[in-house]
C-alpha cells in the first residue's frame, strides 16, 4: 500500500473535517503504514521513526493495552470514537481519537470488502472541542435551513433557522423527515437522499412555499456505502442567499471605501506562527506596494518608530495577558520615508484553556488627528508660559499700587486727614485695583484648578463671620448701584475646616455677580441657615436681576461661559468666576446649585458645605518685627516698605540679590520677603547660599515672586523657603503667616 495513497486519503478526511492535522495509517497487525509529520510530533518523533513501527512502542504497553479493545472494534469494520490520557517527556495531555477502518484497493467490486486496517485520527481534546463548538456555532447561525437525517429518515439534529420554519413548537429530534417537510417536498427529496445514503453529493432545486431553494445532500461519514451514517440536508432560498451576496459585496465595497481614503485597515496576527496576516490593508494606508510587507510580523515592526516600538510590544504583551482591549497609538514609517500616526485596535478570543485562538483588529490612520492634537497641547503649553510671563509683569505694577494705596488705609487710631475728593479717589482707585487684581487671579488660577493642581490650605474657618465680614466689605458696591444688600444669618456659629481665601473668594463672587446682573433699586439677600436634616451650613444668595434661561442653568458653571453675549460686553467679566466657585466648594466637599424662574425672575444660587473643626486661638504678630524686604521693583519696594513700616515693623530693603547676601547675616532679621526674580543673584539662588548660614536657622523666609503655576511653586519650596507668596501680596495673608510662626515659636 502506498504513501501517496494515505496521504490522499488524509487530505479527503481534513475535507470532511474528520480531523485537523494528526493521521496515521495502521495495520491489522497493528504495525504504523503511514503518519504525517504532526501525528508523529505528538509523541515527540518524525515520521520516519515510528512508520514500520509496532503502535504498541509509540504508544507504550498500558497505552496500548487500554486502547486494544478500540483497535479491534475497528479492524471489525466499526468507526471508534473515544478519549485517551498519555504522558510523553513528562507532558501530559488529553487525545480525541477517531478510528476508521480502511479498505483494500482494486479488489472485486462483487466480493466482501476487505478490512487491512485502520486509520488513527487525533486531535488535543481542547482544540476537538473549539472545533466543535465553532462548528455548532456555524451551523446554528447559518443562513440556511440545515439538519441531519439517519438512516430511518429521522431528524437528529436541526438549526435555529431550522426550527424556526419547520417546528411548529413540535419537537423536532427523532421526528420523522418526511412529516416535518412535508408530502409534496419528501416526493422529491427521498430519492435524493436515497442516492447520498449511497456516498453522493446531491444538490437539486425545489420549490418551497413560491420560493426557489436550492438543496445540498451531503454523506456523513463517507467511507463504504453502508458506512455512510447520515445525511446533512441544507436548504438555502436563492433569494437570501442573493441578498446575502449583495449585503457580503457592500462590506467589501465599504472595506475598499475605508482603505482608499487611508481611514481604516484590517489586521490578523496567526496565533500559532505570530505573523501577521491581511497587512496589504497596511500596505495601502502607508502607500506601500502590495506585498511589501509579506505578510510578516518582522517587517511589519521594522515600520514602527524606534521611539514607540517599547511601549507597543509591552501593550501587546499585557494585552496578550490579560485579553482587555488593545489600543496602541504609534508612529509607522510610509512609501515616502515619513511617519505617520495610526491607531490600532484589537480584540482576542482564548479556548478554554487560555490559549488564544484568534488576535485581529484595525488600523487606523489618524495622523492629522494627531498633528492637531499635538499642536493644541503645544498652544496650552504656550497659553500657560504665556499667563505665567504676563502674571509676572502685571504683578508688579498691581503690587506697587496696592502697598501704595495701603498707607493710606491706616488703623483708626491713627487716620490721615484727606480731602473729601482725595479720599473718593484713593477709594476708586482701590477698588479698581482690586478687580484687575482679582482678575489676574482668576486667569492664573482657572488652570491649575481645571487641573485639580490648585493648592488648597487647610485650617479652621468661622463661615458666619467670613460672610458677615464679606458682606460689610462688599456693601459700598451695592450702595453705588443704588441696591441694598440684606444679610439674614440664622445661626452664630459654624466651623469648617478648609481654605478662608478660597471660600472668601466664592461669596465675594456671587455677590457681586447678584449686583452685576440686577437693576437699580432692587434687593440682594445673602441668607445663612444649619440645615437641620444633614447639618450643613447652607448660604443662599437671591437677587431680583434679569434670572438664567432654565436651559442654561447648568451650563453656567462652565468655563468662560456667560450668558450675556452682547457685543458692548456692559456687564463685564471673563466667564469663569462662577467656574471657579463650583470648583472650589467641591474642593471642600460641598455643592453649590442654582434655581432661576427665567427672564427677569432674578436667581438664588445656594451653597452647601460640611460642619469642620473648631478655630483655635489666634496668634498675634509683636515679636516678630524685623523686616529684610528683597525686591528688584523700585515702585514695589518703595510701596511695600511703607505699608509694612505703618504696621511698625521694622523694615530693611535691598533690590538685588548679591547685596542682601551679604547683608541678611549681618541683620539676622525675623522675616525675609525675597523676590525670586532679582538682578545679580536670583532670588532661588540666594535662599540656597542663606540656609547654610547658623545664625538665620530662626529666620522665617518667604518667596514674594509674579510666578504661580504649580511647577513654579515646588522649585521655589525646593530651594529652602518656607512659604511661597504671589504678587500682588495680600498683606492680611502675610500677617497671618508671621503670627503663625510666632505661635510655633
Amino acid at each position: 500500500m502506498s504513501r501517496n495513497r494515505f496521504e490522499s486519503e488524509f487530505r479527503f478526511q481534513e475535507m470532511l473535517g474528520a480531523t485537523i492535522a494528526k493521521f496515521a495509517a495502521i495495520s491489522k497487525d497493528f504495525v504504523i503504514l503511514y503518519a504525517n509529520e504532526a501525528y508523529a510530533n505528538q509523541w515527540d518523533k518524525r515520521p520516519d521513526d515510528i512508520i514500520g513501527k509496532p503502535i504498541k512502542e509509540v504508544l507504550g504497553a498500558d497505552s496500548f493495552e487500554d486502547s486494544l479493545d478500540n483497535f479491534v472494534d475497528a479492524i471489525a469494520g466499526q468507526t471508534v470514537d473515544y478519549e485517551a490520557e498519555y504522558c510523553v517527556s513528562q507532558r501530559t495531555f488529553v487525545l480525541g481519537i477517531r478510528l476508521v477502518p480502511f479498505y483494500a484497493e482494486n479488489q472485486d467490486p462483487n466480493a466482501p470488502a476487505t478490512i487491512e486496517g485502520f486509520y488513527f485520527l487525533s486531535q488535543y481534546v481542547t482544540a476537538k472541542r473549539v472545533s466543535q463548538e465553532a462548528l455548532s456555532l456555524i451551523l446554528a447561525s447559518a443562513p440556511g435551513r440545515i439538519c441531519l437525517i439517519n438512516r430511518d429518515y429521522e431528524i437528529t439534529y436541526a438549526n435555529r433557522r431550522f426550527h424556526e420554519d419547520y417546528s411548529n413548537d413540535e419537537e423536532l429530534m427523532g421526528a420523522s423527515f418526511a412529516k416535518v417537510i412535508g408530502g409534496k417536498m419528501w416526493e422529491s427529496a427521498r430519492p435524493n437522499i436515497d442516492r447520498a445514503f449511497t456516498g453522493s453529493f446531491v444538490r437539486y432545486q425545489e420549490l418551497v412555499e413560491d420560493s426557489n431553494c436550492l438543496v445540498y445532500l451531503i454523506p456523513d461519514q463517507v467511507k463504504q456505502p453502508r458506512n455512510v451514517i447520515g445525511v446533512y440536508c441544507l436548504i438555502f432560498d436563492e433569494a437570501e442567499l442573493e441578498l446575502g451576496r449583495q449585503r457580503l459585496r457592500n462590506r467589501e465595497r465599504n472595506v475598499n471605501l475605508a482603505l482608499e481614503g487611508k481611514m481604516v485597515g484590517i489586521w490578523e496576527v496567526d496565533p500559532d506562527r505570530h505573523d501577521w496576516l491581511l497587512t496589504e490593508h497596511l500596505e495601502r494606508l502607508l502607500g506601500l506596494p502590495a506585498g511589501d510587507l509579506e505578510n510578516s510580523r518582522s517587517l511589519t515592526l521594522k515600520r514602527i518608530h524606534p521611539d514607540d516600538l517599547s511601549d507597543f510590544l509591552n501593550n501587546r504583551r499585557l494585552f496578550m495577558h490579560t485579553g482587555s482591549m488593545f489600543v496602541s497609538e504609534l508612529r509607522m514609517k510610509d512609501s515616502s520615508g515619513n511617519y505617520r500616526w495610526v491607531r490600532i485596535t484589537g480584540r482576542s478570543e482564548k479556548d478554554n484553556d487560555g490559549k488564544i485562538t484568534y488576535f485581529a483588529g484595525t488600523i487606523q490612520d489618524i495622523n492629522e488627528l494627531k498633528e492637531a492634537e499635538l499642536l493644541a497641547a503645544e498652544q496650552v503649553k504656550r497659553r500657560d508660559s504665556f499667563l505665567s510671563m504676563l502674571s509676572h509683569e502685571l504683578r508688579n505694577p498691581v503690587a506697587a499700587i496696592k502697598y501704595a494705596l495701603d498707607v493710606f488705609q491706616q488703623p483708626s487710631d491713627r487716620p490721615i486727614d484727606l480731602p473729601e475728593d482725595h479720599r473718593n479717589s484713593i477709594g476708586i482707585v482701590t477698588r479698581q485695583t482690586n478687580i484687575i487684581s482679582r482678575l489676574l487671579k482668576d486667569l492664573l488660577n482657572v488652570n491649575r484648578i481645571s487641573s485639580n493642581e490648585i493648592l488648597f490650605e487647610d485650617a479652621p474657618v468661622c463661615l458666619v463671620k467670613l460672610v458677615r465680614e464679606i458682606a460689610e466689605v462688599s456693601l459700598p458696591r451695592f450702595l453705588e448701584k443704588k441696591q441694598r444688600l440684606i444679610v439674614e444669618c440664622q445661626t452664630d456659629e459654624f466651623q469648617i475646616s478648609g481654605d478662608e481665601v478660597r471660600l472668601h473668594q466664592v461669596f465675594v463672587n456671587l455677590l457681586d455677580n447678584a449686583s452685576k446682573y440686577s437693576p437699580e433699586q432692587t434687593a440682594v439677600t445673602l441668607s445663612c441657615s444649619i440645615d437641620p436634616d444633614s447639618g450643613d451650613f447652607v448660604a443662599v444668595v437671591s437677587d431680583q436681576g434679569q434670572g438664567i434661561k432654565s436651559e442654561l442653568q447648568q451650563d453656567i458653571f462652565e468655563l468662560f461661559f456667560q450668558e450675556d453675549t452682547t457685543l458692548d460686553r456692559s456687564m463685564g467679566g471673563l466667564g469663569i468666576g462662577l467656574y471657579l466657585v463650583k470648583r472650589i466648594v467641591e474642593a471642600h466637599h460641598g455643592s453649590v446649585s442654582v434655581v432661576s424662574p427665567g427672564f427677569n425672575g432674578g436667581s438664588d444660587f445656594e451653597v452647601r458645605l460640611p460642619r469642620g473643626t473648631s478655630i483655635p486661638n489666634q496668634a498675634h504678630s509683636e515679636n516678630l518685627r524685623k523686616i529684610v524686604l528683597v525686591e528688584d521693583n523700585d515702585d514695589s519696594r518703595d510701596a511695600l516698605s511703607l505699608a509694612l513700616s505703618a504696621r511698625d515693623f521694622d523694615v530693611q530693603a535691598f533690590a538685588d540679590g548679591e547685596t542682601a547676601a551679604l547683608q541678611l547675616p549681618l541683620l539676622l532679621p525675623d522675616v525675609a520677603l525675597i523676590d525670586v526674580g532679582l538682578p545679580r543673584m536670583d532670588g532661588m539662588t540666594l535662599m540656597k547660599q542663606l540656609r547654610r548660614s547658623e545664625e538665620l536657622k530662626d529666620t522665617l523666609f518667604i518667596a514674594l515672586t509674579g510666578y504661580g503655576q504649580d511647577h513654579e511653586h515646588q522649585a521655589i519650596m525646593d530651594s529652602g523657603f518656607d512659604h511661597h507668596l504671589v504678587k500682588p501680596l495680600d498683606l492680611k495673608v502675610l500677617l497671618k503667616i508671621v503670627a503663625d510662626h510666632t505661635t510655633a515659636r
